[in-house]
């Protein structure tokens, strides 16, 4: 090789590294940036890359999580974070110079050797990345690591704090704004996985598509309006009896036999079965006259008839999955024991809830009352002696104003007059006299007017042939004396 070649191979050589210098610091950044924003990523997201993992795993036990987490990152990286690294601008990502076409061209490699990475690959010797791979083979166990946080969030139960009682502790009915379109699609999912989302026959959400019929079909001109839907439970059962079930009866029955096994003392013996058992407990219980645990066992003979006519446990295997799920509670009793202690603090979390709402509502009340009170006292005071003294109307004036609607009688009433006149605050009465005798009295009450007319009835009956106007009399009682 000559010198001049030597000195051209050096200076591609020095370009090269150049190059992959600045590649990779570009790509250490937008790495050092992801892990950085790892817990400001939708949740929505993140639990789907988890359920991803936990069906993986459970389809696939031999599979090694690099392979599972391949399938994550193409989902959480490749169909999403790449996206904003080539296409910064239509994010509102980096200024107006991004859309350069040489400033394309570094993104578009930054986002090939960051895809590579996350689908844990390789570049071929041939490609004009394989410089990378060096860099890529240093930061796989950061990415294994991004992905094990990534999958790092809890239920949605305990993340929406969302269960069975929180009908309980909502001040209003949730309100939902959805689009028919996603109604179609959210109709159209549930009618296809029907089997694996609503396994049982008695499942509700059986019963609410049974009513809802076949999938509507699209139009176009209305698939994108929303409409805005209030929430409410469709069926009244209450939370108690929707706790009440055949699978109270079988986790009863299991919860039984454990504690007979605990007492009876078991006969070493190959063809040993739950029935054989049993019959042994019976003996042991009278032996040393134990009623409560001959009581048990009655119960549990009692409650496997019930479970045989459901189709829960068979007596043609000598209820042999009925002792696995026995086995399988005893082994996972620690866990069992974790979710009733979040039950228990759920129902005291809500307990609490409906206690302090309790609390508010009838403080609430109690204010209103007071400030109710003082508004009848400042009234009260205002008022000048002047209005103390009855008012006078004749019927006329006050059919005028719309005070009176009707007169039943032939006429008479019209000759009437009537004075109104306010005892204490709140009350008020009308008095209808002809030739100076009273023939008419009735006393209003405030709140009565006010509850009246937030009930929307317009008319009262002062006596057999006068009407009143809700409306007009509660105007005419607050010009004479409130206001």
């Amino acid at each position: 090789m000559s010198e001049e070649e030597a000195l051209k191979d050096s200076t591609v050589q020095a370009e090269v590294q150049k190059r992959v210098a600045t590649l990779t610091d570009a790509c250490q950044k937008v790495l050092d940036a992801m892990l950085n924003t790892l817990q400001n990523l939708p949740y929505g997201l993140r639990l789907i890359c988890k359920q991803i993992r936990n069906m993986t795993f459970e389809r696939f036990p031999k599979t090694k999580p690099e392979e599972v987490f391949r399938t994550i990152g193409y989902f959480s990286f490749y169909r999403f974070v790449n996206t904003m690294i080539v296409q910064p601008d239509d994010y509102g990502v980096g200024d107006k110079n991004m859309s350069s076409v040489v400033v394309r061209k570094k993104l578009i490699a930054i986002s090939k050797v960051l895809q590579s990475l996350f689908l844990f690959g390789q570049f071929k010797p041939n490609n004009e990345f394989y410089p990378m791979n060096a860099w890529i083979n240093k930061s796989k166990p950061t990415v294994l690591s991004y992905f094990q946080d990534l999958v790092d969030v809890s239920d949605p139960e305990e993340y929406l704090q969302v269960n069975r009682y929180i009908d309980l502790t909502i001040k209003s009915k949730p309100i939902i704004i959805v689009s028919i379109q996603e109604l179609i699609d959210i109709h159209s999912l549930l009618n296809t996985y029907l089997e694996q989302v609503a396994p049982e026959k008695s499942d509700p959400l059986r019963n609410i598509l049974q009513d809802l019929s076949e999938v509507p079909k699209e139009d176009e001109e209305d698939t994108e309006r929303e409409i805005q839907l209030t929430l409410e439970n469709k069926f009244k059962s209450n939370v108690e009896a929707g706790l009440v079930s055949e699978e109270n009866v079988y986790e009863t029955t299991k919860e039984l036999v454990i504690q007979v096994f605990k007492v009876v003392p078991i006969k070493p013996a190959q063809n040993q079965t739950l029935i054989t058992v049993l019959k042994d407990g019976k003996e042991f219980a009278k032996e040393s006259d134990n009623k409560q645990l001959s009581k048990n066992i009655n119960k549990i003979m009692d409650n496997l008839k019930v479970l045989e006519e459901k189709g829960l446990v068979s007596k043609e295997d000598r209820y042999t999955s009925f002792l696995k799920d026995v086995a399988l509670e005893v082994i996972n009793r620690a866990e069992r024991r974790e979710q009733q202690r979040r039950e228990v603090a759920r129902l005291r979390a809500t307990l609490k809830s409906v206690k302090a709402h309790q609390e508010f509502i009838g403080a609430q009340i109690s204010e209103f009352e007071k400030y109710l009170e003082k508004c009848r006292e400042n009234a009260a005071k205002k008022l000048k002696q002047s209005k103390k003294k009855p008012f006078k109307f004749t019927f006329k004036e006050l059919q005028k104003k719309g005070v009176i609607v009707e007169e039943g009688g032939p006429g008479i009433a019209g000759k009437m007059k009537f004075f109104i006149t306010m005892p204490e605050m709140g009350k008020f009465d009308i008095e209808a006299k002809m030739a100076g005798i009273s023939v008419a009295k009735k006393q209003l009450l405030l709140d009565e007017l006010l509850e009246k007319k937030e009930q929307n009835v317009p008319e009262l009956e002062l006596e057999d042939r006068i009407t009143l106007n809700v409306k007009m009399t509660l105007l005419l009682i607050n010009k004479l004396f409130l206001s």
